[in-house]
Order: C-alpha cells, then structure tokens, then sequence
C-alpha cells in the first residue's frame, strides 16, 4: 500500500531525537527559499518535497529525518 500526505505536513528535522515512529532518515537533496518557507527535496529512497518554516535552514547534502502524522495520511489502493 501506498500512502500520500501534502507537504506542509511532513516536519523535517536536523536532529538525532527526531527518530522514532512515523520518521523516515534521508539527505536533502536541494533547497529553495521561498519567503514564506522553504521547500526542500529530501531523498528517503524517492525523492520527496517537504515544506518547511523558513528559519529552518539545513544545507544539501545534509542528513535528517522525515516525520509525518499519520492522521494527515491518506491511503492509496492500488
């Protein structure tokens, strides 16, 4: 199964205590500021986009974690 989740909620984290349930490790693979956040290609095994705050600033090539709420999930049967 297959699931989907909009940008906006997934969080992106630097942080070594981001890991646990619902997080996935990854490398940001590119960064794009866009004045209200930031929106940033994060290879988790697929390349994904996360929309972040725009304080948030993690340079490419960095490790980090994927965290999504699975309410905010929705399932895709294929």
């Amino acid at each position: 199964m297959s699931f989907c989740v909009k940008t906006h909620d997934l969080e992106l984290s630097s942080s070594a205590a981001a890991e646990g349930d619902n997080t996935l490790p990854g490398v940001v693979r590119g960064v794009a500021y866009l004045g209200s956040h930031r929106d940033y290609i994060v290879d988790i095994g697929q390349e994904v986009q996360v929309a972040a705050p725009p304080a948030l600033n993690v340079p490419v090539g960095s490790r980090v974690h994927v965290r999504f709420i699975a309410e905010r999930c929705r399932g895709l049967v294929q």
